[in-house]
């Protein structure tokens, strides 16, 4: 009975290895540099309702806001304001 499960091991081992190693190998085909659009896909749990900033205070429509419009000012690292839309004030 003990040699019959030190091969049943060794044979479990062996197509465990074997599983793992087709598994690596058989993973879909990447894309090379040259084939990857320059596009970038965020997804949110809601659609903006309005592009009016000014008409909604919700948190999807805000991150959107803040990737399509420039502020009149930004902070740099310092928290010192810097100019955006607006050169002086």
């Amino acid at each position: 009975m003990g040699r019959t499960m030190v091969v049943n091991r060794k044979v479990v081992a062996i197509l465990v290895v074997l599983g793992l190693a087709a598994g690596i190998g058989a993973g879909a085909p990447g894309r090379t540099a040259a084939q990857t659009p320059d596009v970038v896909v965020v997804a949110q749990t809601q659609d903006m309702q309005t592009g009016d900033p000014h008409k909604s205070t919700l948190t999807h429509a805000t991150n959107a806001y803040a990737n399509i419009y420039e502020t009149l000012m930004v902070r740099d690292a310092a928290l010192n304001l810097k100019p955006g839309l607006a050169l002086s004030w």
